[in-house]
């Protein structure tokens, strides 16, 4: 595929906030996002245009347990953008029976992320144990499609339901 023109521009802000209350640390932010996709594919004129607004917020705090000790929390939310390929509607004939095309009315994919976690300071090491979760309901995975012709034809959706956990 040929691609003519590809201009991305993505503005952003970010605030954040600190706090210390009693044992508590609060840390709290917002990173406010405007993206522009313009993509022209020479193959078949096609253009791409999407403008995006996010706002993506986190939070952190954390508890002071004894001297050595501490239990922390934190959520913060993620933008993954569709890349140039996912996008390309040019359709790449791979053999008789298989072709592959992108599909540019994708949206960009959100992720929320959670962490819990304890640490723990001694004289000459530490300790660090977290439970992560992420999770999007949005993410980019391929579509394939069978036609009546017997040809696959392979693309991609914002169909993904994608969860993670971790220790």
């Amino acid at each position: 595929y040929s691609i003519v023109d590809d201009r991305q521009q993505i503005g952003s802000g970010y605030t954040s906030l600190s706090l210390k209350v009693s044992a508590f640390k609060i840390r709290m932010g917002v990173r406010a996002e405007a993206s522009q996709v313009q993509v022209l594919f020479r193959s078949d004129s096609t253009t791409v245009f999407r403008r995006y607004m996010n706002v993506l917020p986190n939070i952190g705090i954390q508890a002071t347990i004894r001297k050595y000790g501490s239990l922390f929390m934190n959520y913060s939310q993620r933008i993954q953008r569709p890349g140039i390929h996912y996008l390309n509607p040019f359709v790449e004939y791979i053999d008789p029976y298989n072709v592959s095309y992108g599909n540019p009315q994708l949206l960009p994919s959100l992720f929320h992320s959670f962490q819990l976690g304890y640490s723990h300071s001694f004289k000459q090491s530490s300790f660090n144990a977290s439970l992560n979760y992420q999770f999007s309901g949005n993410s980019i995975v391929s579509v394939n499609e069978w036609g009546r012709d017997t040809v696959k034809r392979a693309t991609y959706g914002n169909l993904g339901d994608y969860h993670y956990a971790g220790l």
